[in-house]
């Protein structure tokens, strides 16, 4: 099925990990919302799903997604030859 720009109905968040130091020389990882984006997303099987957005956006694995307050890790980042999509599968947290 070809993707066509009036299939990205849900708004989803993609997040990184960030890094602060704490008072006992250690660090807190938190997640914060670093793009917000329209995206189609397709239920694929019991706990995945997967996400197809318009490319021109940095996404890998090392980033999460936020979507209906939920959130999902990311994996099989894949971008067309164009670069005109981005497709991968989420797994919530």
């Amino acid at each position: 099925m070809q993707t066509k720009i009036n299939d990205l109905r849900e708004r989803v968040s993609l997040q990184t990990c960030t890094v602060t130091p704490d008072e006992l020389g250690g660090y807190t990882e938190g997640w914060v919302d670093s793009k917000l984006v329209w995206a189609n997303i397709v239920h694929k099987s019991a706990a995945t799903y997967q996400v197809t957005m318009r490319g021109g956006v940095a996404v890998d694995s090392d980033m999460r997604l936020g979507w209906l307050g939920k959130q999902f890790t990311i994996a099989d980042v894949v971008v067309d030859g164009k670069q005109q999509w981005i497709k991968f599968l989420i797994t919530e947290v």
